[in-house]
């Protein structure tokens, strides 16, 4: 029976851990930064990511829901959430949409 890791450490510890971690991630991108194009490294980091999750999972120390979790938290990362728009009225009063095809690709 496979430990899960994540779970065995105390929560204070592994935050510790994850941010001394990422100070030393930090020291290797600068270096790489040099030799690569930040799309080369951004892949070949979300590469390496995809093999890890696959492997954790292999040894059973997380299943796939903790994996789309983890995921889902680079999603929400990445893709910022919309800021509201601001609704606009026409002149007759209106309500302007931004998202009315008609007004992005007029047929007129």
């Amino acid at each position: 029976m496979a430990v899960n890791v994540i779970a065995t450490e105390e929560p204070g510890a592994f935050n510790e851990n994850l941010v001394a971690c990422v100070a030393d991630i930090n020291e290797l991108l600068p270096p790489l930064g040099r030799r690569y194009d930040v799309t080369v490294i951004i892949s070949a980091l979300a590469e390496h990511v995809g093999s890890a999750l696959k492997v954790l999972m292999l040894r059973n120390i997380c299943d796939a829901r903790q994996v789309r979790k983890v995921i889902q938290n680079i999603e929400q990362s990445a893709f910022m959430p919309k800021a509201a728009q601001p609704e606009t009225q026409e002149p007759d009063g209106t309500s302007a949409s931004n998202d009315d095809p008609e007004q992005k690709n007029p047929t007129r």
